[in-house]
């Protein structure tokens, strides 16, 4: 049983380490519902204490109580409900606009525009955070800009 529990830990856990890398892009790029006066790792800290550590205690339960269980429903049923929150935001991704950053590092500027004028903007085009936003995108994009073209074997 052990064995298992470890595993299906392991992969639990190295998913949500990935999505705790992209964390502060996705804070950074879109959500405006953070307080101006909080600071960005503040909120990622938030972030994982509300979700990350409350998820491993409820999975820790759930695997300590399925370990009383014999058979297979044994390491089924912690797998099973361990898989059901990244399914459920599977189903919702589709529904998440792109990032605007990416957006404009493809050179699609219009469409950046649009969604940072829906959440940051409050439908006005002209807002001043929209305009410095697009702004700092194209400047940092640029010197990402000189990396596509650089080639690693030149050295």
């Amino acid at each position: 049983m052990l064995p298992k529990l470890l595993v299906s830990r392991l992969a639990y856990m190295s998913t949500t380490q990935a999505n705790v890398q992209l964390l502060p892009l996705e804070v950074e790029s879109l959500d405006s519902t953070i307080p101006v006066s909080l600071p960005i790792g503040i909120y990622i800290v938030i972030e994982l204490i509300s979700v990350f550590y409350t998820g491993s205690i409820l999975s820790t339960g759930v695997a300590y109580a399925a370990a009383k269980l014999t058979g297979e429903v044994a390491w089924r049923m912690p797998l099973g409900l361990q898989l059901l929150p990244p399914t459920i935001i599977l189903c919702g991704v589709w529904f998440i606009p792109e990032s605007p950053r990416w957006l404009c590092l493809k050179g699609r500027y219009e469409e950046a525009a649009e969604v940072l004028t829906k959440y940051h903007g409050g439908g006005d085009r002209s807002h001043p955070i929209v305009t410095l936003q697009i702004r700092e995108f194209a400047e940092s994009i640029k010197p990402q800009s000189y990396m596509d073209n650089f080639n690693f074997l030149q050295l």
